[in-house]
């Protein structure tokens, strides 16, 4: 979960079409839409519109619920993430957001923590556990500004 958030936070996500990605992740799992749909939850309907063009850009929910029920992995662009770390900064920002009372969204928590996973990366260590709230402080409050 989240993994594409992330990705787009850190500017990994690459301009996919996902008419051609919901396709061929159909083509390699053997399945139909109405089999992605009974295995995802997404309806059938909203795939037929991914697959079409109708719908541009999918939600990550669907994405994620399709990937997982076709096994076919949604694409990002070239870099490496440090899986153990994003999976620690993801935590760190899920428990904080508990601690405070704060409902966020996927792509706020995925926000800060590409945040915090960028700062660690160019500093070499990760955050500890006051420097976590302070930093989803930073970038909430810059974020709701734009």
């Amino acid at each position: 979960m989240f993994r594409y958030e992330i990705a787009d936070n850190l500017g990994m996500k690459k301009k996919t079409d996902w008419a051609e990605w919901l396709r061929e992740a159909l083509r390699n799992s053997g399945m139909t839409q109405q089999d992605a749909s009974d295995k995802s939850g997404v309806p059938q309907a909203t795939i037929s519109r991914i697959i079409s063009g109708t719908t541009a850009s999918p939600t990550v929910e669907n994405l994620e619920l399709l990937s997982k029920a076709t096994g076919y992995p949604i694409p990002l662009e070239s870099g490496e993430i440090n899986e153990p770390l994003l999976t620690t900064l993801l935590q760190a920002v899920m428990a904080e957001a508990t601690k405070r009372g704060l409902k966020l969204k996927p792509d706020q928590i995925a926000g800060v923590a590409a945040f915090l996973y960028r700062e660690a990366i160019k500093k070499g260590k990760v955050y500890e556990d006051g420097e976590v709230g302070l930093a989803m402080e930073v970038w909430l409050s810059i974020t709701r500004k734009h």
